[in-house]
């Protein structure tokens, strides 16, 4: 969530470079600022006003923020907007008021996850519309992510089981594993070369990676090339930048877009994304309509057959790859509680943009750190070595022994966890309407129809939570067993960033990436299965350092910006034991 989207009166900024069109268009334009600053003076003495005059005792109201209003309207501009927070929290408290309220209503920023998940879990708790509009103009219309009708529940409804475990491990696995190898080969990290040592950009790279693995997975589309998931990625970036952070900055942006060619820009980049998933729908309906039609054809006799199967190809690479009638797109496609195939496309972006931007960066901040720490990263290798040599998942027979072993691996899940934990990338969190007054555990009161900010960034790094070291990346704060450590000479019990078990149930409740309550995250279980299989795929044999640590930015998600790894092969390979058998097995077989 973009902390610009929190107020309905942007300002207009002059920059120091501006291009000769925008700055005559700016000064053109002085009455209309001048109407605007008008107006934000009304707006702000009617909040004066209504609080006076409110029956409310306004004595139990969470304290102010000690900063004036252009600071914070000037702080939540910036991309350093989630450390600004932190920083309130911890000075000034972790229940905030903020002066950008709307007319007639509360904003509070809560940074206390008691509180948060009450908010969060109540089964009446709206989100605000004025900021989740914002993602209706980035994808294209309203969609699935910014309402609260019908369009919502069928959609959580009809869609989830594309999302859950039992096609995840039946389809999802499978596909996410052959990805991730092409990748790797791509990048030449699967050279047969000993001394091999590849420099990747990984801020840009993952991105890739999980835009292929979400077109595969959830679409059953395999025709998308490397330059159209480059182009993807690159519209995504483009009109975040431009609707949560510049149209936020300057109105003109939105009233006379043609007159900004970034603007426009990020226009084309909507009908870009648009137009792959209205391809991506009519290849299925194609592909679903010939699969049906060779299903009622009279199977070919004699001659007819060996004619048939010398033909070029198109009708037996569909039968070698039938329609996967249980991905998200047939379900999207089958679904008659859309009005319109419009409606179908944009929710379709809004699942694709959501499906591969978070989940690419997350993986980023995690194998940065990983690379940060090679102590860390020395103890995963083993731990990941130790899992595979334990017995195959029953739960999961399609997925062979040497690609779920991660499963086992209760360290793998600490790093990705911590990692999440300490760099989430909805920093910004959730932003919910309040259906009833709440009593905080400091003896506020939140009236109802506040607004509340619940920024992860700051419920996942509270002091009073995280009591060691809450800044810093330590997965071991998550053990609960000290015995239990992926490092066997790993002397937990004198490790200061452990946390004590009283705690540990604080920690649990505290950490929410994925959001809670009825609107929480759907593809939470299709990306911790790409996290935890890219990287157990990535350290076992490969050593991660830090080449360029990139710029930090924030525009609706928490990223780094030109991050660069080295990987070098390790000199002696590791292959999980089963992977051998599994092979002699097929060879007698054969």
């Amino acid at each position: 969530m973009s902390f610009a989207s929190l107020f309905t009166i942007p300002s207009l900024q002059l920059q120091d470079r501006c291009s000769t069109s925008e700055w005559l268009v700016a000064t053109n334009f002085l009455p209309l600022f001048a109407v605007l600053l008008l107006t934000t003076v009304l707006w702000y003495s009617y909040n004066k006003s209504h609080q006076s005059n409110s029956t409310f005792d306004t004595n139990k109201l969470p304290p102010k923020v000690k900063d004036s209003f252009w600071t914070v309207l000037k702080q939540f501009f910036s991309p350093t907007v989630p450390q600004y927070l932190l920083q309130l929290s911890r000075e000034q408290g972790p229940i905030l008021r903020l002066p950008l309220a709307p007319p007639g209503q509360s904003l509070i920023c809560v940074s206390d996850y008691r509180v948060a998940r009450q908010i969060l879990e109540h089964p009446q708790s709206t989100k605000w519309p004025h900021s989740y509009q914002l993602f209706a103009q980035a994808f294209g219309g309203p969609n699935f992510f910014t309402l609260e009708d019908d369009r919502y529940k069928h959609t959580r409804r009809n869609h989830s089981a594309a999302l859950g475990p039992q096609y995840m491990e039946q389809t999802g696995n499978a596909i996410i594993l052959q990805c991730i190898d092409d990748w790797m080969q791509e990048q030449h990290l699967l050279s047969t070369e000993n001394d091999t040592t590849v420099v990747i950009d990984i801020s840009r790279e993952l991105q890739v990676l999980m835009a292929r693995i979400i077109t595969k997975v959830a679409f059953d589309y395999h025709d998308m090339s490397r330059s159209d998931l480059e182009l993807c990625v690159n519209a995504i970036f483009i009109i975040y930048q431009e609707v949560f952070v510049e149209s936020q900055k300057n109105p003109l942006r939105r009233l006379l877009p043609f007159l900004f060619p970034q603007k426009m820009r990020a226009l084309q980049a909507t009908q870009d994304l648009q137009r792959y998933c209205r391809l991506m729908m009519e290849s299925f309906r194609q592909r679903l309509l010939l699969q049906q039609q060779q299903q009622h054809q009279p199977p070919p006799s004699g001659m007819d057959k060996s004619r048939n199967q010398n033909n070029t190809g198109s009708s037996n690479q569909q039968e070698q790859a039938p329609v996967n009638r249980n991905c998200l797109l047939a379900l999207v496609l089958q679904d008659e509680g859309y009005a319109s195939d419009q409606e179908r496309c944009v929710d379709l972006v809004a699942y694709f943009a959501g499906g591969f931007e978070t989940s690419g960066y997350t993986a980023m901040w995690a194998l940065l750190e990983i690379a940060r720490h090679p102590d860390i990263q020395d103890e995963l290798r083993n731990a990941l070595k130790k899992a595979a040599t334990q017995g195959t998942d029953a739960a999961a027979p399609s997925c062979s022994p040497s690609s779920c072993y991660w499963k086992h691996c209760e360290f793998l899940h600490h790093v990705v966890k911590e990692a999440m934990r300490l760099h989430p990338v909805a920093a910004g969190g959730s932003i919910r309407v309040l259906a009833q007054d709440l009593t905080t555990p400091q003896g506020y009161v939140i009236p109802k129809g506040s607004v509340a900010l619940m920024p992860f960034y700051c419920i996942q790094r509270n002091r009073n939570v995280y009591t060691e070291q809450p800044d810093e990346f330590c997965p071991h704060r998550w053990n609960e067993d000290p015995s239990s450590v992926g490092n066997e000479d790993h002397d937990n019990k004198n490790d200061k960033t452990s946390q004590s078990k009283p705690n540990m149930e604080a920690m649990k409740q505290s950490w929410m990436s994925f959001s809670l309550g009825r609107r929480n995250c759907k593809g939470q279980l299709l990306a911790l299965t790409e996290l935890h299989m890219l990287l157990a795929r990535l350290i076992v044999n490969y050593e991660w350092s830090v080449v360029e640590e990139g710029q930090v930015q924030y525009a609706v998600t928490l990223k780094t910006m030109g991050t660069k790894l080295q990987a070098r092969k390790r000199r002696t390979l590791f292959r999980p034991p089963h992977t051998n058998k599994s092979m002699k097995s097929k060879s007698k077989e054969g």
